[in-house]
């Protein structure tokens, strides 16, 4: 089902709706408590791990923050909804009952649902670096497509599930692939188109660092922080426009994944597909490594950056469409 493929996904509101409380507000129902960097807001007269809690936040925010490759401007603020009511009245109803979480990057706030049950550790952990990956990035108040936001936020917390893929997989083979452009918006409504298009935003975002290289997003990124709009970070960095990368990524994706709806949807489906990534990732690796190896013994290639082949803003020299100098044809 949707509900529990997306149950751990934040819902990145930018600035929320009207009814969302206040800080003030926030204060007066909620128990606060400051760390270096987090505001905590806890229900009144319900027992939680609350050291627990904050130090997993703030070793989440961290780590993420590392990765990413900047720091929190100013002291983010976490809400921990204990009931649905509570949920429902902080998030001004934007979110839905089954959610574990709502971002709301313009104001830099957190609303997390946990009762104090019984939940994994490595659960919750995704779901905050899910959540603060939204507020990080929307925090730059630069307008990034809603599958750039989305896929970034799974690739830091690695919230993507076996029947996500497998919608990929599905819609690969039958060439039923949603475009990127299509997605820069909104989401569709549908539970089955939901699904497909949060696994290719995933899908999509991590391309970048197999196709091109783990750099290449931390610049993007790094760009994106500078107030650079989206479109250009993507051209100087990965040489091509937003929707020649989406047809370069939609007719990749088609061959990586496209075989997959082959083998069914059962048990042996998923050891098949487990294999498939683990050994993906292996070869990427392989072959990333051969790539860079290929690139200092290419003369020509040096030739190129030394007549100038930089970006005359940061320095850094433009990266070819596609490894091996493969363009957006076919």
């Amino acid at each position: 089902m949707l509900a529990v493929a997306t149950a751990l996904v934040a819902l990145p509101v930018v600035d929320g709706p009207a009814g969302i409380p206040s800080r003030v507000e926030l204060a007066e129902r909620f128990e606060v408590r400051d760390t270096e960097v987090i505001r905590f807001y806890y229900p009144e007269g319900i027992e939680l791990p609350r050291l627990w809690l904050e130090k997993l936040a703030e070793s989440a925010l961290d780590d993420l923050s590392r990765s990413m490759g900047v720091v929190p401007a100013k002291r983010l603020h976490l809400v921990v909804a204990a009931s649905a009511e509570s949920f429902q009245w902080v998030t001004g109803g934007a979110a839905p009952e089954w959610g574990a979480g709502v971002a709301f990057p313009m104001r830099g706030l957190v609303v997390l649902r946990f009762d104090g049950a019984d939940r994994e550790r490595e659960e919750l952990e995704r779901v905050l670096r899910h959540e603060f990956a939204h507020v990080l990035l929307g925090g730059w108040r630069v307008r990034v497509p809603r599958w750039f936001d989305e896929g970034h936020a799974m690739l830091r917390s690695q919230l993507v599930t076996p029947e996500m893929i497998l919608a990929l997989a599905r819609a690969s083979w039958r060439n039923r692939l949603l475009s990127l452009s299509s997605l820069r918006r909104d989401f569709p409504e549908s539970e089955g188109l939901a699904r497909l298009a949060y696994a290719e935003s995933y899908d999509a975002v991590r391309y970048i660092e197999e196709a091109w290289s783990p750099e290449a997003l931390q610049w993007i990124l790094l760009d994106l922080s500078r107030g650079t709009e989206f479109e250009e970070a993507l051209v100087r960095n990965l040489g091509v426009s937003s929707t020649v990368y989406g047809i370069i990524w939609r007719r990749e994706a088609r061959g990586r994944y496209g075989w997959l709806d082959l083998v069914g949807d059962g048990t042996f489906a998923w050891g098949i597909m487990s294999l498939a990534f683990v050994a993906a990732a292996f070869l990427s690796v392989i072959r990333r490594r051969r790539r860079l190896e290929a690139m200092e013994d290419d003369p020509e290639l040096d030739e190129g950056f030394a007549d100038g082949a930089h970006c005359p803003t940061c320095g850094r020299p433009h990266l070819p469409p596609l490894p091996g100098g493969r363009g957006p044809e076919g």
